[in-house]
């Protein structure tokens, strides 16, 4: 089948795909051009309005629903209805352009010129389990300057928490060594961004840090060991002292204040205090609920009335950890997979040859395979004689099968292994069962949830209606799922430029609930159940 060409603006992307498999909405994900979707590009909202030019390209009768016949005539199209069938142009139009700046913060302007920056600036840190992300902010304006991140060197002593406590129980100096391994990451992004202004950073007079309760304990140097046993106490909850940049040994003007947010419990940190901030969950008459997806998965539920928390361990899978092609989300990871009749696409990060899949592929890859019925509700990749007449033969070629479990091939060298699938499957489930608990523990219905809000970076990145598929999320209009960046840093912000926000901190930590999962039977229960994945229509 001939290939068609669709050119992408404003960004001048361009893409060659097989004529009539994809829509534009696909075409565009694997071009690396993001659209918003406010109902996950199911036809139901009728707003992914984008504009062709070109061949013309027959509309769709849901098209005919949502756009007048005059502007049907003017190229207006669905993007994700409408087929490419033809060499076109596709223009978006800005208000469906997300920012993909906004994966590190909710709102980010230009980097304003150097010669207009006050002598007082502060510092936003948010400390992840697998990035440490910093915001410049200059105090007089309260303006966002710059943002650079780095990888949590922390993570080669355990890809998640619990392995790097028991590397500090189990090692001498660890506590002080993770510590140092902490504050010189934040000292090298302190450097990047002065550097960038060509500003000193002895004008930085203010720094927050939020983070999960291990990242801030491992922070300033407090041994959280006891989060590793029940009742997973931390050392320190609630509302911290304030410290001197001098005495943590942090770049900025000896005398600048650090203020740690305020964590909820054990395994609830002050990143969740900055997501509730940044959101204002705490101010809503309506009932919302914050995930933020990562090792650690953190969810928090309900309105200015009642609010509960929890966290569960859903494993480093959608960090690329664990799985056998899995890597972080660098230069050489797929990062997206749509699987059609005709063969599977796919996109790298960088334009570069494929070397690995990270998490937001893996995701989509499995919900591809869902669609198809290659993956069964309980998660086996069925074999060649289950499948034959079931599947385009261009798929079957692309199974390999093995007696310890059959895998995919996406790629010469990128395969999903069925041990990839069930890591997948525990890390779903994990984060699942947490919601159902909440919602039980809330007294409410899922229908009574007016809002869901995906944190984080890898929240954000990763496509919702797959991660519905999959049954990541729950079942739920998905224009009423919304991305909200990394607002973890932006509560950091928040907190940095603003006294009110340093109190509604303090008065969000202890007004959330904490629900310990570990020992809940109705959460092993969940989690079961939440293993399965839907039987696909």
């Amino acid at each position: 089948m001939q290939n068609k060409t669709v050119t992408f603006l404003p960004s001048g992307n361009k893409i060659e795909v097989s004529a009539n498999e994809l829509t534009i909405k696909d075409a565009a994900k694997l071009a690396g051009v993001l659209i918003e979707l406010q109902c996950g590009g199911k036809g139901h909202c009728g707003k992914c309005r984008v504009t062709v030019a070109g061949e013309n390209i027959p509309s769709t009768a849901l098209e005919k629903k949502f756009i007048s016949k005059t502007d049907l005539e003017k190229g207006i199209r669905l993007a994700c209805q409408s087929k490419v069938s033809a060499d076109i142009t596709v223009t978006i139009p800005k208000k469906l352009q997300p920012d993909k700046k906004k994966l590190f913060i909710s709102a980010i302007p230009a980097v304003l010129n150097a010669q207009h920056v006050s002598d007082s600036l502060g510092v936003a840190i948010d400390i992840g389990t697998t990035t440490i992300v910093g915001v410049l902010v200059d105090l007089k304006t309260n303006k966002t300057l710059s943002v650079y991140a780095l990888t949590n060197p922390q993570a080669v002593h355990g890809a998640d928490v619990i392995s790097r406590i028991n590397y500090v129980i189990n090692t001498s100096n660890g506590l002080k060594l993770l510590q140092s391994k902490t504050i010189e990451t934040i000292n090298e992004i302190i450097e990047h961004i002065c550097l960038e202004l060509k500003k000193k950073p002895e004008t930085i007079t203010n720094i927050s840090v939020c983070g999960n309760t291990t990242m801030q304990h491992f922070f300033i140097g407090e041994d959280p060991r006891s989060l590793s046993v029940a009742p997973y106490q931390p050392p320190i909850r609630g509302v911290y002292k304030k410290f001197n940049a001098i005495k943590l040994g942090l770049k900025a003007n000896p005398e600048a204040e650090v203020y740690l947010i305020p964590n909820i419990a054990g395994w609830v940190g002050g990143d969740t205090v900055g997501v509730v901030l940044a959101t204002e969950m705490h101010k809503s008459k309506k009932i919302k609920l914050a995930i933020d997806i990562g090792t650690n998965g953190e969810m928090v539920l309900g309105s200015k009335d009642k609010m509960s928390s929890a966290s569960t361990a859903a494993g480093p899978c959608f960090e690329g950890a664990r799985i056998s092609c899995g890597m972080r989300a660098a230069d050489g990871a797929i990062e997206s997979v749509y699987i059609a009749e005709d063969g599977i696409f796919w996109r790298v990060i960088g334009r570069v040859k494929a070397v690995g899949i990270c998490g937001s592929a893996l995701i989509d890859t499995v919900a591809e395979l869902l669609k198809f019925g290659i993956i069964d509700e309980t998660g086996r990749i069925q074999t060649k004689a289950e499948l034959e007449g079931k599947v385009p033969e261009v798929l079957l070629k692309s199974l390999i099968e093995n007696e310890s479990g059959n895998s995919f091939q996406i790629t010469e060298n990128i395969i999903v292994t069925q041990r990839d699938v069930r890591e997948l499957q525990l890390a779903k489930a994990a984060i699942h069962a947490g919601i159902q608990v909440l919602i039980s523990e809330m007294k409410i219905k899922s229908a009574d949830i007016d809002e869901i809000l995906l944190a984080g970076t890898f929240g954000n990145y990763i496509d919702k209606a797959n991660a519905q598929r999959i049954g990541l999320i729950p079942d739920f209009a998905l224009e009423k799922v919304r991305y909200v960046g990394n607002a973890a840093c932006e509560g950091a912000r928040l907190v940095l430029i603003s006294d009110k926000a340093k109190k509604e901190a303090e008065s969000v930590a202890g007004f959330v609930n904490y629900v310990e999962l570990s020992a809940r039977n109705d959460f092993q229960d969940a989690f079961v159940e939440s293993m399965m994945f839907k039987r696909q229509q």
